[in-house]
Parts: C-alpha cells; structure tokens; sequence
C-alpha cells in the first residue's frame, strides 16, 4: 500500500504541475497540445527520477520507477479523458515489456550461443515495441488537444474535466 501512495503523491502533482511549452492560450484553463505532451514528459520523468532519488527498501523504488515508464507516457491523454489512445499506449508498453523480459529469460537458462543470439533479436524487438507505445502516447495526446478542446474547470470539491467539439 505504501509504494501505491508513494507513486500517486508522486504522479498526481507532477501532471498538475505541468507547464505549457508554448505561450499561454487565450482562454485559461484550455489544455494545448503542449501542455498535453508536457504532463506526459513530467509524469514520465517525475516518477521516475523520484523512483531513482527514494532511498528505501520496501520496494517504492521499484514501484515508483515501473509507473513511471508504464503510466506516465499515458498522463498527457488521461488528463483529457481519451481513455481508447491511454490504453493502447499502455498494452504497447506492457506487450513491449512482456516480449523483452521474456527473451531475456529464456536467453538466460539456454545453453545454445545461437538461441541465446535470436533471443537477444527478440529481446531488441521487444523494447522497441515498449518505446513505441511511448512514442504513441505522446503523439495522440498532442494530436487529441489540437483536435479538439479540453478544459480544466475548477470545482468545490477538484477539478472537472468538460470537452467542447
């Protein structure tokens, strides 16, 4: 439980505190494309430099590190409520994940210097199809802002999300 709310108090104020890369929109409140990427990048590298910088060994660190590479690329669209493109992202990565780790296994316990060779193939296709979930959701999350407006409204009680075509 504790690396759970380690992770959250980690990700929920580096999507919030996330900064345009580009000159403030007319409207406040208006998520841009660059605020879009933005919140991916931060919570991506907000998580994971916490997970590295954590001195404890309860196994925050490896939680904090892992969130941050499987979530935090999907942040910029989960912020805007584009749960479809989050996901995929996400099986991209996990998929990516799965191949490489399971290569890297099998390259481990083989005696075969060949096998062991076509195994690393895998294991390089695998992460290749990890980064490409990362590339995924930085691009569509850039794509849905422009495509379309998201707005930040302030509420008693957080922040509600409302999308105008």
């Amino acid at each position: 439980m504790r690396p759970v709310l380690l992770a959250l108090v980690v990700l929920v104020p580096v999507a919030a505190a996330a900064q345009p890369l580009a000159p403030a929109p007319a409207e406040a409140g208006v998520i841009t494309p660059a605020v879009a990427v933005g919140v991916s990048v931060a919570a991506t590298a907000g998580a994971i430099g916490a997970g590295l910088a954590v001195d404890v060994d309860d196994g925050s660190r490896a939680v904090l590190i892992v969130l941050g590479a499987a979530v935090g690329p999907s942040a910029g669209n989960l912020i805007q409520g584009e749960w479809a493109d989050a996901g995929i992202g996400l099986g991209l990565r996990a998929g990516g994940a799965a191949i490489l780790l399971g290569a890297a296994a099998g390259a481990f316990w083989n005696d075969s210097e060949a096998q062991r060779l076509a195994l690393g193939g895998v294991a390089v296709v695998g992460g290749l199809v990890g980064l490409s979930g990362v590339a995924y959701d930085v691009v569509t999350a850039g794509t849905n802002a422009s495509s379309r407006r998201v707005r930040l409204t302030p509420t008693g009680t957080g922040l509600a999300l409302r999308v105008g075509l």
